[in-house]
């Protein structure tokens, strides 16, 4: 186990506290940053692909909250932290991350390594992401709520309900 057990719980409790508001993860990032954005920015100056991991994470951020939103879809959650983008094809909205992220991504050779390891990471969540974002979009044109997890040798569906 990663931490305590009372920090294992906080983090597995499922309530919605914030009443719907899921931008306060964002609002967290945001203060992070003000807080080590200057220390980053002293240690390594203002190099691009600083830049671009910041913008990577908030996008990544806004996706997975929009994402959670919609399976969620709770018509008594207020509308405290909705985006636009809720109201928007997720399937089109995570496949445009993934593109910008591949357009725009660091060379490698230009990054220190630690990083190379994070933007892989980062690749593979837009990547994941853009896979949740298209069988969302299923469900919501379909009303289907079964997905496909995975299709043996012999053409069987494994799909979960």
């Amino acid at each position: 186990m990663i931490g305590n057990q009372a920090q294992t719980e906080a983090l597995l409790d499922q309530t919605d506290k914030a009443g719907g508001n899921s931008l306060t993860r964002l609002l967290d990032w945001q203060e992070w940053w003000q807080a080590w954005g200057p220390r980053i920015a002293g240690i390594y100056g203002q190099q691009p692909w600083i830049l671009f991991a910041m913008d990577a994470l908030e996008k990544e951020i806004v996706l997975n909250q929009t994402l959670a939103r919609i399976i969620r879809h709770n018509p008594k959650d207020n509308r405290r932290g909705w985006t636009p983008l809720e109201d928007l094809n997720i399937a089109e909205q995570t496949v445009a991350a993934l593109v910008w992220y591949e357009a725009n991504q660091p060379d490698p050779k230009d990054v220190p390594e630690f990083m190379q390891f994070l933007f892989r990471a980062q690749l593979g969540m837009f990547r994941a992401m853009m896979l949740v974002g298209k069988e969302l979009r299923e469900v919501q044109r379909t009303g289907a709520h079964t997905v496909t997890i995975g299709v043996g040798e012999d053409g069987t569906h494994f799909e979960i309900d």
